[in-house]
């Protein structure tokens, strides 16, 4: 525990906008520098924060607080940014999101000195049997069905601009329509994680 404090920059003052100005180019090789300050000044202004980025595209900052932001990257790409607090200070976590077959998420966790973190130290993925809803005797052959349909799921990740919560979202995009009914019967789509203690952990899953 200690080696992590000294690791992550004492930062009571700062806020995610001194952390996204000073990540390395290496880690958004989509935006520069001079990218990030004008989204953050965009933003700032109440104008349409949008820049052409390095691969002539547009990527748009669609959200702002002290302590969150959200990116859409490309049409097919959504970045999420979180600061959080740990013991006297702060980490980062930060989400990615591609729109593919169906969309799926990447979550990375870094000091604020853009260090890579040990994600397992943080977060915990709920098994996939947390997400299934129990079937009464009657369902139990379609509940068994719909297991075998949706065995390798695609889970999508946001985080939450005023609260520390973290939402684990299963997404059936890639099944047909029927077979989505049939899954959908059965789960939980939603899982809700709360930063508590230095960690994201359970608080269950949404009724859906």
């Amino acid at each position: 525990m200690v080696c992590l404090v000294c690791c992550v920059v004492c930062a009571n003052a700062q806020t995610i906008t001194d952390v996204f100005t000073a990540m390395p180019d290496s880690l958004q090789p989509l935006l520069t520098k001079t990218n990030r300050l004008d989204l953050i000044d965009f933003k700032n202004s109440k104008m349409k924060a949008e820049v052409t980025n390095n691969l002539n595209g547009k990527t748009e900052l669609k959200e702002l607080t002290d302590h969150y932001l959200s990116l859409v990257l490309t049409p097919v790409s959504l970045c999420e940014m979180k600061m959080l607090p740990i013991e006297d200070t702060y980490i980062l976590c930060v989400v990615k999101t591609i729109k593919a077959v169906a969309q799926e998420s990447e979550v990375a966790f870094y000091s604020l000195d853009w260090k890579k973190l040990d994600t397992t130290l943080y977060l915990k993925y709920p098994m996939l049997s947390a997400f299934w809803k129990k079937p009464n005797k009657k369902l139990e052959n379609a509940y068994h069905r719909a297991q075998k349909i949706y065995s390798v799921p695609y889970l999508e990740v946001h985080l939450k601009a005023n609260t520390a919560d973290l939402t684990m979202h299963l997404n059936l995009d890639e099944l047909l329509i029927e077979e989505r009914k049939e899954v959908s019967n059965f789960l939980h789509k939603d899982f809700v994680l709360s930063w508590q203690n230095g960690k994201f952990q359970a608080q269950g899953a949404l009724s859906n």
